[in-house]
């Protein structure tokens, strides 16, 4: 096995073995308890289960909606000058009035919002804009560049200082040093795929 043919082998099992050990983890994002209970995120179903019962949520740019299992909706729009106004309904069957919803055994509003806000990071709640958006595709363009470099630090070298000197060669520490910044680049496009 041929020395580069070597580091580059070497250089992918790195990237795999450190992509699959970024998504093991203990704790699932989507699940956590309240006062004992399980509650669910379920983002493609948009719904949040809590006790057995079943909290429908939509969102858009500058609003949230919550159907509540007894039909109640609650909506909450975001302005520009980072308000919001909340609005709840009822369902024609139930009395009108303010029902406080946390009378019923159900999660407040605020519980679901900030969870949907926080697991989902799609609605800034202070100026109501869209916090998603944001592309892996950098963060695997970065994981590239610094495997390149990692494989072929003479090379990097090149590229970077070698053509300024006339008949110049990378000292060890100049190799070690751009492997050690191709490692760094693996390590930031990682933090940037996770997240994302």
């Amino acid at each position: 096995m041929t020395y580069k043919f070597r580091n580059i082998v070497i250089c992918i099992s790195l990237v795999f073995v450190i992509l699959g050990l970024g998504g093991c983890s203990t704790k699932e994002k989507n699940k956590w308890t309240i006062e004992g209970k399980e509650v669910l995120l379920n983002q493609a179903e948009g719904s949040i289960t809590y006790d057995n019962e079943v909290y429908k949520y939509s969102r858009s740019n500058n609003a949230i909606t919550i159907t509540y299992p007894n039909q109640m909706i609650y909506t909450e729009t975001y302005n520009n000058s980072g308000t919001s106004v909340s609005t709840w309904s009822a369902h024609p069957s139930l009395a009108a009035g303010f029902i406080d919803i946390t009378s019923y055994g159900y999660l407040s509003e605020r519980v679901i919002i900030d969870t949907v806000l926080k697991y989902s990071s799609e609605i800034d709640p202070n100026s109501g804009n869209s916090l998603s958006g944001r592309s892996p595709l950098l963060g695997l363009f970065i994981i590239l560049i610094g495997a390149i470099v990692v494989a072929f630090p003479k090379a990097s070298w090149y590229l970077n200082y070698g053509w300024r000197y006339k008949d110049s060669k990378p000292s060890d520490v100049a190799i070690v040093v751009q492997r050690v910044s191709g490692g760094i680049a693996i390590v930031v496009g990682l933090i940037l795929i996770i997240g994302s």
